[in-house]
């Protein structure tokens, strides 16, 4: 009988961010973020 252990992964999500050179060329403001992935179940905790 072999035993072997369980073992967990995490999954991070990395959003990345952006500083605007010159927003006052733009109507963005001045740091931009990439926007969260869709959930693959609806209300779910873990993506």
């Amino acid at each position: 009988m072999v035993i072997v252990p369980a073992s967990f992964k995490v999954r991070r999500i990395i959003r990345r961010k952006w500083a605007l050179a010159d927003p006052s060329k733009t109507d963005k403001k001045g740091v931009l973020i990439a926007p969260m992935p869709s959930r693959t179940v609806a209300r779910g905790l873990f993506g």
